[in-house]
């Protein structure tokens, strides 16, 4: 067997893919059960199942505001409610989205894109959530999303990380 005929054959037996498009890892994050029906901030398994398609900054923010939720939720007294994450947070509702209607790349340059997710409710009204995506290293990666109010999940994740859990 020739070097040319082993690259073939290794190249199929680790099942090369090509690196998917913005729209196509959109579709794959809403996909995840973990994307469709997390109520509050995803716990560190969902976490980890959906970090191949999120940045590393969006994922250390996501991981920063569970250990300030933890703190939190250590420090608030008995019979008190804490200040917890509780709505759907890839999808901003409280009911559970049942997968996305449609996927549209608004802008898409060699390192960025911004693409659309309409998303289906059993009970509710589809609405939209935009994404923020960049290229790293050649592999799109979600870096953000925006709620159908205009709010920014990152700048929400800040404030609340930033938040001091104070009881009096």
């Amino acid at each position: 067997m020739g070097l040319p005929y082993f690259i073939v054959a290794m190249a199929l037996a680790i099942d090369v893919q090509p690196n998917p498009s913005p729209d196509q890892v959109v579709r794959a994050f809403y996909s995840t059960d973990v994307a469709l029906h997390s109520h509050g901030l995803p716990d560190s398994t969902a976490l980890k199942s959906i970090t191949r398609f999120i940045s590393p900054g969006f994922a250390k923010l996501l991981r920063q505001a569970q250990a300030a939720e933890a703190a939190c939720v250590k420090d608030t007294p008995a019979g008190l409610k804490p200040p917890i994450w509780e709505t759907a947070i890839f999808a901003q509702t409280w009911g559970d989205a049942t997968g996305a209607d449609r996927i549209l790349v608004k802008t898409q340059s060699s390192k960025s894109a911004s693409v659309v997710a309409a998303l289906k409710y059993l009970h509710d009204e589809p609405h939209e959530i935009n994404l923020e995506l960049s290229s790293i290293d050649g592999i799109w990666v979600i870096t953000d999303l925006k709620y159908p109010d205009g709010t920014s999940l990152s700048e929400q994740l800040r404030h609340y990380v930033r938040f001091k859990c104070a009881f009096l």
